[in-house]
Parts: structure tokens; C-alpha cells; sequence
């Protein structure tokens, strides 16, 4: 999604995956991102990702949360 808050040089997305590594194994992550144009030459990305089962691993390992941010100077 385009302009969001007004602004239109922004962008707002969402993304899901799930990927099968064996039958009884898979991965799914769950991807919200957001681009924000703070300047001509500028932007600012956070991201924030949430895994389920992570590697495919059904032997214990807990799902895990991470968050990015991905800065872009254009000069």
C-alpha cells in the first residue's frame, strides 16, 4: 500500500511464507514492513518479523520475533 498517513512517497507491507522442509517439517514467518521517505534523499525501514518454527524444527525451538531497520542515503 502506497500513502499511507498522508505521505506519498511511503509504502506499507505485509508478507507471509511458509515453506515445507520435509512432511512433518516447515517454516512459516509472518514479514510487516513500513518505508517511510523521510527526505528526498532518505529513507527509513523498519521491519518486524515473526517466525513459526523456526529452521522446521519441531523438536523444542521456541518461535522467535525480530525487528530490523534498514536506513537509505542517496546522495
Amino acid at each position: 500500500m502506497q500513502g499511507l498517513f498522508g505521505r506519498k512517497e511511503d509504502h506499507l507491507g505485509l508478507g507471509v511464507t511458509h515453506v515445507v522442509i520435509e512432511p512433518s517439517n516447515s517454516e512459516t514467518v509472518i514479514e510487516l514492513t513500513y518505508k517511510m521517505q523521510l527526505l528526498p534523499w532518505l529513507t527509513l525501514q523498519p521491519d518486524a518479523q515473526y517466525i513459526i518454527s523456526p529452521s522446521g524444527d519441531s523438536s523444542g525451538l521456541k518461535d522467535a520475533f525480530v525487528l530490523g531497520l534498514r536506513f537509505v542515503a542517496t546522495f
